[in-house]
Formats: structure tokens, C-alpha cells, sequence
């Protein structure tokens, strides 16, 4: 049987105690809850109090689930940000940038981060997990199986140990994957899972579709767990893309300095407009924050003409971002390092790990602070 949970049952709270009494630890320590067992964001003594009280009313029992989600609430307040990192085009360093924004915010702005991979080749899944390969679609990728499945349990929907973020459309659970990285949970891609959902093509079917990771990410299981969700999407239009941004508070376009590149850039600001639109006064607003210069050549002329004409563009010119990411062999050099060859998925290389001094670790903290600021800080 699956723990009790509508549609999510992360890592991060995998046991929920019956009752909490005066005697229990406030600090939650060894109870699975995030962030609460350390001494900066340990309970102080006014939610402390608060909760004898409530223990005390209730003859010293309580419902730690909803007691967390309250203390979430009351302490941290901020609605959970959804990131998603949109082009039509492909090649532009989507995932890219995915992985450094969920990264940097998980390690060092401590935030509870869940990963999406909401592109068929699942290239943000292999970053974190030793995916394996589908045999649906032997080009593809399948999530291995999750670490808290149990050979010997007796599981109600017949599960079979896998879990992907394309469940939430056959009707399943979603069960989120640790990763090395403290705070960083992901729910990965399935290769012929989200192709099948990507291909459909009859409209009524697709409305649905597009709606259909807002509906999971609008649960409060989820809101409860984490601070943010950082979405790779598909280089397409596809109902994979539209849901991913309808889903979204915020969304960010990478874009490499060259002619293809930049058509997917008025494309994507269509769909955001689109959306904006379509959203009424009483949805959350999807802010754009901003177009990403990528895979940027200082020293090609084209890449700087591009860049200043879009710089001075009357539209789109407000909304590039003064920050970029240089074209840099060492990016694709920790990619490499990150293949089921070199590393077994327990310490997994990062850029940041690179010397302080390292050109490529800089822009990559920059870039991120700065969109990271932007959202956490800006709404």
C-alpha cells in the first residue's frame, strides 16, 4: 500500500509520528521534517509555546502533519515559486540552467527544491539519477527504481518500483527521488511516457493536458515540502511546454546569440502573453524574469551585434537580463563527469565545486543570484 498521500509522498517526510507531546523534541530532529533540525531554524520558543498550547487542548496530541504545515506557514509565509525554463528551440541550455538554479538554491540558499523533467529526453533526469534505458523507446530513458520500494510489500496499485513526473497523467502516484544534493529532490522524465503525452493531438485533449502539472503542483502535499520547483521543459510548443508554463509563477529564456536561437525567444514571449491573458485576477501572475543570454562568444561578432540589437530592441530590450553565461568547455566537462562511468550518483560534480577563481564557477553564481533575487526577493 502507498503511504496515505493524495498524489505526493516525497522523501522528505517519510514518516509522520501519531502525536507530539510536551516531552518530544521541538526541534523535530530524526523525524524527517526539512529544514526544522538545524539550530538557525530550529522552532523558537513562541511557536514552541504555541504548540503546548495546542497539545494541551487537544490532551497532548496533535497531528504533526498539520502542525508543520502551519509552522511552514506562519514562519516562512512565501507562496511556493515555480521556475520554468522555456524555448521553443533546442540546443539553448535549458536544462542547463535548470540544473544551476535548482542546484544553487538548494545548496546555498537552503531551499527545498523539487526538479522537474518535463522533456522527454530526460537529459535533467540524468544529471541526478542512473536512468535506465526504456524499452518502449530503446533512444529513451526510464527513472531506476525508487529507493524506498520494497520487493516484499504488497503495494495496492500494483506498483512496480518506478516513478516519473509523467505518472500524474495515467493517474498515479509521483514519488520524488533523492539526489546527492541536499534539499534537491527531482521527479524525473519518462522517456515514451511523456513522448505518448507530447504527440496527442485532439484539442479537448490537450486542454487537459496543458492544466495538468498545475493541478499537481497546486497540492498542498507539495506546497508543504518545498519552496520551489525548477521545470525543464521540451524545445517545442508542445502541451509538455504549455503546461509547464501555466503551471509557473515565473519563467526565465535562455537564448543563444544566433538567428534560430532568437525566434524562439519572440515565440516563448507570445505564449507568456498568452497566458497572462488567460489567467484571471484571482491566479497567481507569471512573471517574466527575463531573457538569458547562453553559450555566449564574447569574442564573435555576431554573438555581440545580436546581443546589442536585442539590447535596443523597443520590446524586448527591457527584458534581457544584464547577466550571461560564457560558451565554456568546463560546463560540458562536469556533464561528462556526470555519466554512470565516472560517478555512482552519491557525490555528483558540480561547477561550483570549481575554484573561486574559475571563470565559469563566477557567471554561474551571478547568474543565478541575480534571477534567484529576483524571484525569492521581487515576488
Amino acid at each position: 500500500m502507498l503511504p496515505q498521500m493524495s498524489h505526493l509522498y516525497p522523501r522528505v517526510v517519510t514518516k509522520y509520528p501519531k502525536a507530539v507531546t510536551k516531552e518530544d523534541d521541538f526541534t523535530f530532529k530524526n523525524k524527517g521534517l526539512p529544514h526544522l533540525n538545524s539550530n538557525k531554524q530550529s522552532l523558537n520558543k513562541y511557536t514552541t509555546t504555541l504548540l503546548l498550547l495546542i497539545c494541551d487542548k487537544f490532551k497532548y496530541t496533535i497531528n504533526l502533519k498539520l502542525w508543520y504545515s502551519w509552522i511552514y506557514r506562519i514562519r516562512w509565509g512565501a507562496e511556493m515559486k515555480i521556475i520554468a525554463a522555456v524555448n521553443n528551440k533546442g540546443g539553448v541550455g535549458k536544462t542547463k540552467l535548470s540544473e544551476l538554479l535548482a542546484e544553487y538554491a538548494a545548496r546555498f540558499m537552503e531551499k527545498r527544491i523539487l526538479a522537474i523533467d518535463f522533456d522527454p529526453q530526460c537529459n535533467f533526469s540524468n544529471r541526478y539519477l542512473c536512468m535506465e534505458i526504456d524499452p518502449a523507446t530503446p533512444e529513451g530513458t526510464m527513472p531506476p527504481i525508487h529507493p524506498s520500494f520494497e520487493d516484499d510489500m504488497n503495494y495496492d496499485d500494483n506498483w512496480d518500483g518506478r516513478s516519473s513526473i509523467a505518472d500524474t497523467f495515467y493517474a498515479e502516484s509521483v514519488l520524488p527521488y533523492p539526489t546527492p544534493i541536499k534539499n534537491l529532490d527531482i521527479a524525473p522524465g519518462h522517456h515514451s511516457k511523456l513522448l505518448a503525452v507530447q504527440e496527442i493531438k485532439r484539442t479537448e485533449i490537450k486542454e487537459k493536458i496543458q492544466n495538468h502539472l498545475n493541478n499537481f503542483l497546486s497540492g498542498d502535499d507539495v506546497k508543504e515540502c518545498y519552496d520551489a520547483v525548477v521545470i525543464d521543459t521540451a524545445p517545442s510548443k508542445c502541451p509538455l511546454t504549455i503546461g509547464a508554463i501555466r503551471a509557473a509563477t515565473h519563467i526565465v529564456i535562455p537564448a543563444v546569440m544566433e538567428p534560430k536561437s532568437i525566434e524562439g525567444i519572440y515565440g516563448m514571449l507570445q505564449l507568456w502573453k498568452q497566458e497572462r491573458l488567460r489567467r484571471d485576477s484571482s491566479d497567481s501572475k507569471l512573471e517574466l524574469v527575463g531573457i538569458l543570454p547562453n553559450q555566449f562568444k564574447k569574442n564573435t561578432t555576431l554573438h555581440n551585434d545580436l546581443l546589442n540589437d536585442l539590447k535596443n530592441h523597443e520590446i524586448i530590450g527591457k527584458y534581457m537580463l544584464p547577466v550571461q553565461l560564457g560558451h565554456r568547455i568546463v560546463f560540458a566537462e562536469v556533464d561528462s563527469q556526470s555519466s554512470t562511468e565516472n560517478h555512482t550518483y552519491t557525490n555528483i560534480p558540480s561547477v561550483f565545486d570549481l575554484p573561486t577563481d574559475n571563470v565559469a564557477r563566477k557567471e554561474a553564481i551571478e547568474v543565478c543570484e541575480h534571477i534567484l533575487n529576483r524571484i525569492f526577493n521581487h515576488g
